[in-house]
């Protein structure tokens, strides 16, 4: 079983000299460094990609998101955008799990399916009834797992906050991990639909033979 886990930073600063907001960015150069990691100076692209993931409620406030790290300034209490970050990094902890879980159970499926051999026993037996259960199982399972990745529930009736936790999922690529899943219980749908489809056709042919010959065994009854 695979480990996930994820480390996210926050650098909090309580109190400046003087108020810094979103529009101070382009004058502390210094700063967007800091969240990138980096000591040499950044490209404009790069300090305009700090911009677009930084946010300023008040006139004394201010955060700013990267992947793995955000820079915050509150005077006040910042425990509930913490928990917002936190419950943000979760999800993507939990998408990620969840496609991994995907990944063995369809590995543990299609290894089962190509050990099958199409035959009167295979057919008659249950087996492929079975695999066709088990895969649609599977895919239950997972939409109700990550049910609570993709609904529209939200997490925050604060506009502000919200946009943050929007903003955060777009830099952690969750809804990117959700499509891969989605992409894969598609072409698994597909996958079912014709096994069920070629179980039947196989199936009918049997018994189509095995009308053949009970006929047959009659008729030579008949005439000896």
């Amino acid at each position: 079983t695979a480990s996930f886990s994820e480390e996210y930073t926050l650098y909090v600063v309580r109190k400046t000299a003087e108020p810094v907001t979103k529009n101070d960015l382009r004058e502390l150069p210094a700063l967007i460094r800091l969240i990138f990691g980096e000591k040499k100076p950044l490209s404009r692209q790069q300090a305009h990609l700090a911009l677009e993931n930084a946010f300023s409620y008040t006139e004394n406030d201010l955060i700013i998101l990267n992947y793995n790290n955000a820079f915050i300034v509150e005077e006040g209490d910042y425990a509930d955008l913490r928990l917002l970050l936190e419950y943000a990094n979760v999800q993507l902890l939990e998408a990620r799990y969840y496609d991994d879980l995907l990944n063995r159970r369809l590995e543990k499926l299609f290894k089962d399916l190509g050990e099958t051999r199409w035959g009167v026993f295979s057919v008659f037996s249950g087996k492929m009834s079975r695999i066709s259960r088990t895969a649609m199982q599977l895919i239950l399972e997972t939409e109700l797992m990550t049910d609570h990745l993709t609904s529209a529930v939200r997490v925050t009736e604060d506009v502000y906050y919200a946009q943050i936790y929007n903003r955060a999922l777009q830099l952690f690529r969750t809804k990117a991990w959700l499509t891969r899943m989605d992409e894969k219980l598609r072409a698994m749908r597909e996958t079912v639909e014709l096994l069920n489809q070629e179980f039947t056709s196989r199936r009918a042919e049997i018994l189509e033979w095995i009308i053949i010959l009970l006929i047959a065994v009659e008729v030579v009854r008949i005439f000896l």
